[in-house]
């Protein structure tokens, strides 16, 4: 089966924990053997429409991305999203 990078884990847990990257795209190698980083992103200036801009046409990847939005309160919050990218 595939195997995942060790560096997968540690930067989505620097990404959960301490809030360090924006995103984090992921693929499948070219030998089809591993999931490894294809980018991550630390600035939070970062914008969603960039992020699915990097995206490929015609590839799929696995992506986390730290999505910011404000609660019906007005306090601002933040949801990691799981996202699995499948063009058609």
């Amino acid at each position: 089966g595939v195997k995942v990078a060790d560096n997968c884990v540690s930067v989505f847990q620097d990404m959960k924990m301490k809030s360090s990257w924006k995103f984090i795209i992921y693929k499948i190698s070219n030998d089809q053997s591993i999931i490894e980083i294809e980018r991550s992103e630390s600035k939070k200036s970062f914008q969603y429409q960039d992020f699915v801009a990097l995206l490929p046409a015609e590839d799929c990847r696995y992506c986390v991305y730290d999505f910011p939005y404000k609660t019906k309160e007005g306090a601002e919050r933040n949801k990691i999203v799981f996202i699995a990218w499948a063009p058609d």
